[in-house]
């Protein structure tokens, strides 16, 4: 649904019904936001993964990781991660490619969380103007 066909829908709401939908937004935004806050944190554990596996590699180390993980997996491990609040752990079962991999797949989870939380607040913003224009036509018919 478009912003204007957002506010289209919302015009025909009661003063109620807009109060109850702008409480209904900012929970899920207030659940985004964590949401977000989490993936924030897993996203800077596995950057920092992939950076000490990177000077192992330029130490002439061995990779102590073997078996590729597909992309269920990775995406699997990073939901729990994201959902334990747990950013990291069991990062070293993974190998340096497939870490690598878990950071362009958080990153653009990261991007996809980022779009929803500002189409809240756009809606929410929108829900506020329009009860406060109604406040602005009572007010300007009482007078």
């Amino acid at each position: 649904m478009t912003s204007a066909q957002f506010l289209a829908a919302a015009a025909g709401l009661s003063q109620d019904e807009l109060r109850a939908l702008v409480r209904t937004l900012s929970v899920e935004e207030r659940a985004v936001s964590d949401r977000r806050l989490a993936l924030h944190a897993l996203i800077d554990r596995v950057r920092t993964e992939l950076i000490a596996l990177s000077h192992e590699s330029a130490a002439g180390r061995t990779p102590r990781r073997a078996r590729a993980a597909s992309e269920a997996e990775l995406r699997a491990w990073a939901e729990r991660a994201v959902l334990a609040r747990e950013p990291g752990s069991g990062l070293d079962r993974f190998s340096a490619a497939d870490v690598a991999r878990l950071l362009r797949l958080l990153r653009e989870a990261e991007i996809e969380i980022s779009e929803r939380r500002r189409e809240l607040h756009d809606r929410i913003d929108a829900l506020h103007e329009e009860l406060l224009g109604r406040l602005q036509r009572r007010v300007e018919r009482e007078v």
